[in-house]
């Protein structure tokens, strides 16, 4: 017991400083690592753009840097690094730049890693927890607006891929969406209109989730923009796909909306044209005489909330 006595304020200082050590060292790599960075997006932002300084910076002992588009991908690759993995404030004007030097397939792959990130962390605020956990996902899913904002320069239309120029544009709606704060809907709302103007006159169809979002963007925006937000709701309704955001008020803020206007004219006539059940297609003799805003007649919930 003496010699416990004797050694035990040494095993104590010695864990003590070991672990103080390690925090140290931990710290200290941090601040290095951040430095590292910081230089590498100098150079990457910078008008005299050294490549290979900054591959160099990131990649010790690698002393061949690849010529042309190689170098052009590389660049990219390292500034969405910087933008996605560590919310680094990175210029739109030198994302879109790089992205315009870049082939094909790597503007491609640059669209679904932006939004592969937003969607995931998108998931993650949906179920996180705490008020802390949820903060911290919608400043991750931020990240991605500049890198889609920056896609949305790509002139897709003159590539293989045309429909990417509204898919872009839908998930920088999404994305601004997703950071649930008043401020962003009028963007958001602008970005999902844009996109499903554009897929519409490009004669593509989806399974309605611009309109769906665009619906959410309303509600949380122009609550009683009524007849908007229902023209949506018709659209995901007739699709189908997601009919249960629309008729079941335990599923999402939509429904909730809905549910909570049956008392108003337009959501009466909404329902009385859309009983429960799977919407069943209309007949060639019902698509020969439409209404006036393109709805089989007797049907149309517009007609009939005007009438009331």
């Amino acid at each position: 017991m003496a010699l416990i006595a004797l050694f035990a304020p040494y095993v104590v200082a010695g864990v003590t400083g070991a672990v103080v050590a390690s925090v140290y060292w931990q710290l200290s790599a941090r601040r290095q690592e951040a430095r590292l960075r910081r230089e590498v997006l100098r150079q990457l932002t910078s008008g005299n753009y050294a490549p290979e300084a900054a591959r160099a910076a990131v990649e010790p002992g690698q002393g061949t840097v690849a010529p042309g588009a190689l170098l052009a991908d590389r660049r990219v690759t390292l500034l969405l690094g910087c933008a996605l993995t560590y919310g680094d404030p990175v210029p739109e004007s030198v994302l879109a730049e790089a992205l315009l030097d870049v082939s094909e397939i790597r503007q491609r792959d640059a669209f679904i890693e932006a939004s592969e990130h937003r969607r995931t962390y998108a998931g993650m605020a949906e179920w996180a927890s705490g008020t802390r956990a949820r903060r911290h996902y919608r400043d991750v899913i931020a990240r991605s607006i500049p890198v889609l904002r920056a896609l949305t320069e790509v002139p897709w239309e003159h590539t293989a891929t045309p429909s990417l120029r509204h898919q872009t544009l839908a998930q920088l709606g999404y994305a601004l969406k997703d950071l649930r704060s008043r401020k962003y809907l009028p963007a958001a709302y602008a970005a999902l209109t844009q996109a499903i103007e554009l897929r519409n006159a490009a004669g593509e169809r989806d399974d309605a989730l611009y309109e769906l979002n665009r619906a959410k963007v309303l509600v949380a925006w122009k609550p009683d923009d009524v007849l908007s937000i229902l023209r949506d709701v018709d659209v995901v309704w007739a699709d189908g796909e997601h009919a249960n955001e629309v008729g079941d008020p335990e599923t999402g803020p939509l429904a909730k909306w809905i549910d909570a206007r049956r008392g108003t004219s337009a959501v009466r006539a909404w329902f009385h044209a859309h009983p429960a059940g799977v919407p069943q297609p209309p007949t060639a003799d019902q698509l020969a005489d439409l209404c006036p805003h393109g709805r089989i007649k007797g049907d149309c919930w517009e007609c009939e909330a005007a009438k009331a």
